[in-house]
């Protein structure tokens, strides 16, 4: 697990170099981000710290928690995203709203919220930082998200090529599985956008709902994603329909060559046993 510590200071976002107590976050940081694999560790980590009274499940166990959580004053979001390793699992950033500070949990390999990649173009407060964050995290995932849509479509460019050209190369298995791939990447996508979709509804401060307009029309981009990812499913159905009327083409081929066969000896067979 390693834990970073971000303050504002001097107009821009700085790394803050000292171990800081879960106490003393609201005072000292604007932003922690911690990266793991184990949220276990985690959430024991922050057992000390009060967001854990009624949120250790919250975070140990994201997946069953696709609605944000409200305790108290402090919000809660678990955010899906594609694994990096394993494009049919699914990894979670973990964000805490909190008055002063953000608390994000994220897998070591994830690819986003850099914190250099959060640029602040006024005098900073956490409340304008709060837009300029999501700002960022909304994009690095919908960029993410394009290049996996990418993958994807390349992929059933592939196997309609191979249907074409040469459908005994192409397996069953291969299909599924990038039918399971686009399936899997559309969920995680519609519930992104309805995560992100919640929180630009969110009235947390002055300079947040200033600039909630700009929030909403980068949101504005799962709409297209959500159509291509429709569009992609549409086509492995349609590549794998076509791939089902082959093998049975083929079956019904094998078939009608046994019943000629069955049609030639049959005869034989019966004037053999008579005589």
């Amino acid at each position: 697990m390693k834990i970073n510590y971000f303050k504002l200071s001097d107009n821009s976002l700085q790394p803050v170099q000292e171990n800081i107590s879960p106490i003393d976050w609201d005072k000292k940081v604007n932003w922690v981000d911690i990266r793991t694999e184990n949220r276990v560790k985690v959430s024991n980590y922050l057992e000390k710290h009060h967001l854990l009274k009624h949120g250790r499940d919250f975070i140990e166990h994201p997946e069953n928690y696709s609605q944000p959580k409200i305790i108290r004053d402090i919000r809660i979001f678990n955010i899906g995203i594609s694994n990096s390793q394993n494009i049919n699992d699914t990894d979670f950033i973990t964000v805490i709203m909190t008055k002063d500070v953000i608390v994000t949990i994220m897998p070591n390999d994830a690819n986003m919220l850099y914190y250099k990649s959060i640029t602040l173009e006024s005098t900073p407060s956490h409340s304008l930082f709060l837009y300029y964050f999501f700002y960022r995290m909304i994009s690095d995932i919908l960029t993410q998200n394009h290049e996996n849509s990418v993958i994807a479509r390349n992929h059933l460019h592939k196997f309609e090529d191979l249907l074409a050209y040469s459908p005994k190369d192409l397996k069953p298995s291969q299909i599924m599985e990038i039918k399971r791939y686009i399936g899997h990447l559309a969920d995680i996508i519609e519930d992104q956008s309805t995560t992100f979709n919640t929180l630009a509804s969110l009235n947390v401060n002055v300079h947040y709902v200033e600039n909630i307009k700009n929030l909403k029309e980068l949101i504005k981009g799962f709409i297209p994603l959500n159509k291509t990812m429709l569009r992609l499913e549409e086509k492995a159905e349609s590549i794998h329909s076509y791939f089902m009327l082959i093998q049975q083409d083929k079956a019904t081929h094998k078939i009608n060559v046994l019943t000629v066969i069955q049609a030639v000896f049959v005869p034989l067979t019966f004037i053999a046993g008579v005589y």
